[in-house]
């Protein structure tokens, strides 16, 4: 067993590191998706810098001070990595509006099957949904048959979660032409690309008919 000494003191400060690291990744939900996606790496990249260039826990010990120098450097690459601009995906188009008499002129307006979206900020499956299921190319293209609405409850809005009987997020419901919902399809939950393209099918299926 190696012995307890000053590189002891440079474990605490990398664990803390660490543990600051995975509360800021928990509290992602309420950040704005392009902030985080800056801020998490750019913590990351100073974390590896402060541990390579400031801390000086363990210079005593010559093991420590590789392992530290090691995840110093795959910090900033991981870090730097992170910044890297996203490349451009397609996107479900949405409509977004605020109020049930929005939707319901919309609806009336459009005469198209319906998929509207509930969704919130602080939501980690709402989140999911737009970035793994929304951008997906079959998804995508089955969306242009619909009128997709895209409802931000954020903020309380009791008028619409007591018209379409919302009891959590994320929802995604799916109506026919005339504007009633098909509730054997709603979605309550993140659902993969392959099974949420199986609801839109239904969905259009069920308006040929």
């Amino acid at each position: 067993m190696p012995r307890s000494g000053e590189w002891m003191e440079g474990v605490k400060i990398i664990f803390g590191l660490i543990l600051v690291g995975m509360g800021l990744n928990t509290l992602a939900p309420l950040f704005n998706k392009d902030l985080f996606n800056i801020v998490f790496p750019l913590y990351i990249i100073l974390s590896g810098i402060y541990l390579l260039l400031i801390d000086k826990k363990g210079k005593t010990s010559n093991v420590f001070s590789k392992i530290k120098i090691v995840i110093a450097i795959v910090a900033i690459i991981y870090g730097t990595w992170g910044l890297k601009p996203e490349k451009q995906t397609q996107k479900v188009e949405w409509k977004m509006l605020s109020s049930v008499s929005d939707i319901e002129n919309s609806i009336k307006s459009a005469k198209t099957p319906v998929m509207i979206d509930f969704y919130a900020d602080w939501c980690a499956q709402c989140k999911e949904l737009d970035e793994y299921t929304y951008t997906d190319k079959g998804i995508v293209d089955l969306s242009k048959s619909l009128n997709n609405i895209k409802i931000d409850l954020t903020k309380e809005n009791s008028a619409i979660t007591d018209k379409f009987g919302i009891k959590g997020l994320p929802v995604v419901l799916f109506m026919n032409p005339g504007g009633d919902e098909i509730k054997e399809l709603r979605v309550t939950g993140f659902l993969k690309p392959e099974d949420f393209s199986k609801r839109i099918t239904k969905l259009l299926e069920t308006n040929k008919k």
